[in-house]
């Protein structure tokens, strides 16, 4: 006899629906704790300056040197105003010998006659370097030199003044200014007449040095 197959019943597997989580304050606080905070619109809070404090010694030395600044001011400005008055109450003395003075060499009103081909002189000597001044007129041509004793040695031995050599030479003319600066030593003012007539120099203004 043959049995019927027994029916049976099917397992029962765990079941398809589950029930969530319960999404406890602990588990919130977890996941709060691992997620990274969002950036906030808020710019960071400025820090605090501290205010700076100039230290005391740098007061003290521009103290000083403005102290110095004004005494050294008011220093000068009394010894220049000493020295003031005193060059003011004491001028200098004009006529102090030790002061150099114009030394005449031809008197103002002089007057030579001097013929063709001829020429008059005057010695002078000068014992440090100084200037020589002086004018004349003349009624025709002539030329005026300052000469060393050797270069009048040769005018006087038949030589031109023109090739005798000069310190000084100027002419022919019949109206001059001497302006000459010679050093110390001594020399001939001589004064030429070419010709072809008498040439009368008149001394305008005393020749002279100083």
């Amino acid at each position: 006899m043959s049995g019927s197959p027994g029916r049976k019943s099917p397992k029962r597997g765990p079941s398809s629906t589950q029930r969530p989580q319960s999404d406890s304050p602990s588990s919130r606080s977890r996941r709060a704790a691992g997620k990274p905070a969002a950036p906030s619109d808020e710019p960071p809070a400025s820090r605090p300056t501290r205010a700076h404090r100039v230290p005391t010694w740098v007061f003290v030395a521009v103290s000083l040197v403005v102290a110095g600044a004004a005494l050294g001011g008011f220093a000068y400005y009394k010894f220049y105003l000493s020295n003031s008055s005193t060059n003011d109450s004491n001028p200098p003395d004009l006529n102090n010998s030790s002061l150099p003075h114009p030394t005449t060499i031809v008197p103002a009103g002089t007057q030579y006659t001097i013929d063709p081909g001829h020429h008059n002189d005057t010695s002078f000597s000068l014992s440090r370097a100084e200037f020589v001044t002086g004018s004349f007129g003349s009624s025709f041509n002539v030329s005026v030199y300052v000469m060393t004793p050797v270069q009048y040695q040769k005018l006087l031995g038949g030589a031109n003044p023109a090739t005798a050599g000069s310190q000084y030479q100027q002419g022919p003319t019949m109206a001059g200014s001497i302006f000459v600066s010679l050093p110390a030593g001594t020399y001939e003012l001589v004064f030429y007449a070419p010709g072809p007539i008498p040439a009368v120099v008149n001394v305008a203004s005393p020749i002279q040095s100083m």
